[in-house]
């Protein structure tokens, strides 16, 4: 995100990760942008992604519409 007025900015800190379910597994690993996997949704260009660990970032939205947006480009990506 670039900002306009570099002295006013609000930086938010980083708590660090958080593990969801701790384990192993050994199987590819894919990683990138949400919304760019979802422009890249059936083009020759999409990674086959079964089978496979995805990290996935988004955009630093807040607020109520960044989890309905997530929510609904992940549900896209899944289908």
């Amino acid at each position: 995100m670039v900002y306009i007025n570099q002295e006013d900015r609000k930086l938010i800190k980083n708590e660090g990760f958080i593990i969801l379910n701790r384990g192993e597994s050994e199987c590819n690993i894919v990683g990138g942008n949400l919304y760019t996997f979802n422009l890249l949704h059936g083009t020759e260009f999409m990674p086959d992604i079964s089978n496979s660990i995805l990290f996935i970032e988004d955009d630093a939205m807040v607020g109520d519409f960044f989890s309905v947006e997530f929510d609904r480009n992940l549900q896209s990506l899944i289908h």
